[in-house]
């Protein structure tokens, strides 16, 4: 049984699942979105606690990930969290594209290398990539990269905390 796990993207339609099938497999589950106020149903449901964060923020993890665990360290962390933003390469402006990479890419490794730290034996991680990131989608030029990117980190995670314990999964819905 897991100590604590936290969800990024937990009101979206797979960090919800992942969250109603971790019901009474963790002690304690903090579902983190944009809005907490969208989780407000799932918290209830499953007595979890709920965090607002901006992904995009990334500068602004360092406070979040200590409020987060301020009782109890996560060693259950699930980056489910995305966003999709289908536009070409010339018509996406580049703060939409810097926002993108940021919650797509920068701020899930940022949480896992945060959370891996302080991860023991039998701890885990699952990075939810996506197939964007493996078969090229016309619209999709900074999703794919961030996706592309962030399985990759997922991927050589896996190999270099193997050997503590630590298990890192990647998943590729779509």
């Amino acid at each position: 049984m897991f100590r604590h796990a936290l969800i990024t993207g937990a009101s979206g339609s797979i960090g919800s699942a992942l969250a109603r099938r971790l019901r009474g497999r963790v002690e304690a589950m903090t579902l983190v979105d944009l809005n907490a106020s969208t989780l407000a149903p799932l918290v209830h449901e499953l007595d979890a606690r709920a965090l607002a964060w901006d992904l995009a923020d990334v500068d602004g993890l360092d406070a979040r990930w200590a409020d987060a665990t301020r009782d109890r360290e996560v060693d259950l962390l699930i980056n489910c969290a995305g966003i999709l933003d289908f536009r070409s390469v010339t018509a996406m402006p580049w703060d939409a594209a810097k926002k993108v990479l940021d919650v797509d890419l920068v701020a899930p490794l940022w949480l896992q290398r945060r959370a891996a730290g302080s991860m023991r034996h039998g701890a885990a991680i699952v990075n939810v990539a996506s197939l964007a990131g493996v078969v090229p989608l016309r619209g999709a030029t900074y999703y794919g990269a961030a996706k592309a990117g962030f399985a990759m980190a997922s991927e050589i995670a896996h190999v270099e905390l193997a050997p503590h314990g630590v298990h890192v999964v990647t998943v590729y819905p779509g």
